[in-house]
């Protein structure tokens, strides 16, 4: 049974097309003539797009743009891709390094959850987690966020979770918190000290990032606290690799904020 275009659905598409090709927006006027319709018709695709987001309008005078719902579209395809990369990461990582876990967060908007968990005592699963939240400041895929998410995200996560009630029992005065987020901006990685690390793991963290060198996400590492089998230089090296290859499929080329750590 042949299928018939919905001619409707057919010229919203197009005129997203369109649109798409003019970085400065379009007239209603301008969309009638490309396209060879009634100016009531274009104007009608155009408002039906702008109230579901799909396309944004400046005025004076009136031009529409494409919208927010285009770039949710292609976060959430970008999403599902990069997640099942970072559990092929995952499985690789582990297999790799003996005694150390790993993890993938991703980055909301005041908070890091995780999403893949691959446990050091049982390396052959890679857990799903169901959107765990990081502890806020104890955590190593957490503290990136504080450290690598832009300001309004980070003053989101502090404005739920106050310093002073979360951060304090374990980083004490904010100076010593806000030394060790510097640091890690200066270095490209969240490495605390066992002294704040969590149930007597040591833990490391690298930033992932997406378009506009903003924070989607974060690859971790933890292992049992004075395990000497654990080769902490080699396993960095990995995160950051495994991480520059996650850049990449976000299409970012490279991350030049990450120093040599040792």
């Amino acid at each position: 049974m042949k299928v018939l275009p919905l001619q409707s659905l057919t010229r919203g598409l197009k005129v997203l097309e369109l649109i798409a090709r003019h970085e400065n927006g379009m007239t209603v006027k301008e969309i009638a003539a490309e396209m060879g319709l009634t100016r009531p018709t274009a104007h009608n695709i155009a408002t039906t797009l702008f109230a579901e987001r799909y396309l944004t309008k400046l005025n004076k005078p009136t031009r529409y743009l494409l919208g927010p719902a285009v770039s949710e579209l292609l976060e959430v395809s970008s999403q599902g891709s990069r997640r099942s990369l970072a559990r092929k990461f995952l499985e690789e990582l582990i297999s790799c390094h003996p005694g150390v876990g790993f993890v993938y967060a991703e980055a909301g908007s005041d908070e890091m959850r995780l999403v893949w968990r691959a446990d050091f005592k049982r390396p052959e699963i890679i857990e799903r987690v169901d959107r765990e939240v990081s502890h806020p400041y104890e955590t190593a895929t957490a503290l990136v966020f504080h450290a690598f998410a832009d300001e309004p995200r980070a003053v989101a996560l502090r404005k739920r979770f106050t310093y002073e009630t979360f951060g304090q029992p374990i980083w004490g005065p904010r100076r010593s918190f806000d030394t060790f987020l510097a640091d890690a901006q200066r270095k490209g990685y969240c490495m605390p000290s066992e002294s704040v690390s969590p149930r007597e793991m040591s833990v490391m963290a690298v930033p992932i990032f997406g378009a506009g060198e903003t924070l989607v996400g974060s690859l971790g590492a933890f292992w049992s606290q004075g395990n000497a089998q654990v080769d902490v230089k080699e396993c960095l090296a990995n995160l950051l690799a495994y991480t520059k290859r996650l850049n990449r499929h976000e299409g970012l080329v490279e991350w030049n904020h990450i120093s040599n750590p040792w």
